[in-house]
């Protein structure tokens, strides 16, 4: 979308601000979760949030896609003319906003695909405000239950919350704790060094780690058994007082994405979204 890299940093940073700012001036009653159905749905080994359940006011959405829009403005956006073509497609009645942001955090490339095939906008585009117009929703929906359940218990690589694939982590500063986060919903959960977030392996003939000199606060861990990797932020690496964004984090290390897939690993994968 921008291919100078601080311009990209900025508008991520804007439109980071964007979301705060949408979140601290909505009002409405989050619909469609309730503390009773995830205690329910913890016992059972799933996930808290039942995604299906989830209702986004689509008129908050657009606001929100305005929002975006004014920050898009301010930058060299190549797809200025495809967000002009989506503000059409809404007015005709052609894109329902809530169901990009489920079609997107459920994984279906199809829909993507097909939806910007028919209306000449790129699936980059499309996944990238799906993700961004469902990230205050998720996070909202996320504080209600997060602090209110019990998730010691809570072993897998998915998010305890909305149950999207882990897709950053970092090694926590006081005793060196594997901590995985959600970019969906900006949940974090404990989980085990030696033991892939994908595949479950605990084999440490299959796993290991890679870093440069030039950058040790860095590591990708790499799993041999299904090929898959996550990058890592080693707090011990930073100093004390530097309060790490983790999903600037992510921005910041797509070299090491390209690293990792030159050498046949590949991160979170676009099919597996959130499960209900």
């Amino acid at each position: 979308m921008i291919e100078n890299e601080n311009e990209f940093f900025q508008l991520h940073s804007s439109i980071t601000r964007a979301k705060s700012l949408f979140k601290e001036r909505f009002e409405q009653p989050l619909r469609g979760v309730s503390l009773e159905d995830a205690e329910q749905r913890l016992k059972s080994g799933r996930h808290l949030v039942d995604f299906q359940k989830i209702e986004f006011p689509e008129e908050e959405l657009r606001k929100l896609f305005e929002d975006f829009c004014s920050v898009m403005k301010g930058f060299k956006f190549h797809e200025v003319a495809e967000v002009e073509t989506l503000k059409a497609a809404v007015e005709a009645g052609e894109l329902n906003w809530g169901s990009l942001v489920k079609k997107t955090y459920s994984g279906d490339p199809d829909f993507l695909s097909s939806l910007g095939e028919r209306l000449g906008v790129s699936v980059d585009l499309l996944a990238y405000l799906g993700t961004n117009l469902g990230n205050p929703f998720f996070e909202m929906y996320a504080g209600q239950l997060r602090g209110k359940v019990d998730l010691e218990d809570w072993l897998e690589g998915r998010c305890p919350l909305c149950g999207s694939e882990a897709a950053f982590a970092r090694l926590r500063r006081d005793d060196g704790k594997r901590i995985l986060w959600c970019q969906f919903c900006g949940t974090e959960w404990g989980y085990p060094r030696i033991k892939c977030p994908f595949c479950a392996t605990e084999n440490h003939k299959k796993l290991r780690y890679l870093f440069t000199e030039e950058e040790k606060r860095y590591r990708v861990y790499l799993c041999g058994e299904c090929k898959r990797y996550i990058k890592t932020l080693d707090e011990r690496e930073i100093p004390e007082d530097e309060k790490p964004d983790l999903s600037f984090e992510n921005l910041k290390t797509l070299y090491l994405d390209i690293l990792a897939e030159k050498d046949g690993y590949h991160g979170r994968d676009s099919r597996q979204g959130a499960r209900v």
